[in-house]
């Protein structure tokens, strides 16, 4: 059975949601949800028969209200272009300039017989090297976030990495980025929330970035199966295994396209 909080890989992704209480003077409240991506290390449970790591490449966060409660979203208050967090990048780039003098030594007669002077047209050059250097240093965002609908109409924020081939870190700061505002339809400010607010995080199997896998007990397997595609298979059966336990449909993982739910969470009240 589905509960209001299931973090089928938590090693992978967590997920919080929290919105402030609503009062009789506070008949709107803003929807917050920190969101941290690592890399999971997986495969610790006696049953399975491999450890291997996973990172995701992409991800989608989506808020549902449900429109059987009383519950209205602020569209303007929609988060459409979040603050994600930012790097520095710099890119140093140098020239080498050549200055050259020629200088020589020539003979000329003067009143007092034959003597040196110096001769900038004669042969013989000196070459100096001077050093240009520019540095442009330029903030870019970690993680890119897009916001789109679903067929439902309802909000969702597609998760890319900008720099790196997987997702790291969080894509905002959760407190002081709300996702939107939510209206109390009633206006009596007695609303509660409660658990009619979901988030859920999810992604496509393709968006599941699978490796380092190992057999935790090579003995018993012959060497040709070390290096088959056998480990995929016993890696993808466990992620199947755990979504299942926790009442969701498995995704069929030879399908690119399958549809993986990693999170489910409910709002609760409270601050940060």
């Amino acid at each position: 059975m589905l509960n209001n909080r299931i973090q089928i890989f938590s090693e992978l992704v967590s997920l919080e949601a929290w919105h402030m209480p609503f009062t009789t003077r506070r008949n709107s409240v803003g929807l917050h949800a920190d969101i941290t991506f690592s890399t999971a290390r997986l495969g610790q449970d006696v049953d399975c028969p491999v450890r291997f790591k996973m990172r995701l490449r992409k991800a989608t966060l989506t808020v549902v209200v449900p429109e059987t409660e009383a519950l209205l979203v602020d569209r303007s208050t929609v988060a459409r272009f979040d603050a994600s967090t930012a790097g520095v990048r710099k890119v140093r780039a140098s020239r080498k300039l050549k200055a050259q003098t020629s200088g020589g030594i020539a003979i000329t007669a003067g009143p007092a017989g034959l003597a040196p002077s110096a001769n900038l047209s004669a042969s013989g050059a000196a070459a100096t090297e001077l050093s240009e250097e520019t540095t442009l240093t330029s903030k870019f965002d970690a993680i890119l976030v897009r916001h789109s609908l679903d067929v439902n109409g309802s909000d969702r924020w597609h998760f890319s990495p900008a720099s790196e081939a997987t997702l790291v870190g969080k894509p905002w700061a959760a407190a002081d980025t709300p996702l939107m505002k939510l209206k109390d339809g009633e206006g009596n400010g007695n609303r509660r929330v409660g658990g009619t607010v979901r988030l859920e995080l999810s992604c496509l199997r393709e968006d599941l970035d699978i490796f380092d896998i190992e057999l935790k007990d090579k003995s018993k397997i012959p060497l040709a199966n070390l290096r088959s595609s056998k480990r995929l298979i016993a890696a993808e059966a466990y992620i199947r295994t755990r979504i299942l336990s926790e009442g969701l449909p498995g995704p069929l993982m030879s399908e690119s396209f399958a549809l993986i739910t990693l999170a489910r969470v409910n709002s609760i009240e409270g601050g940060w």
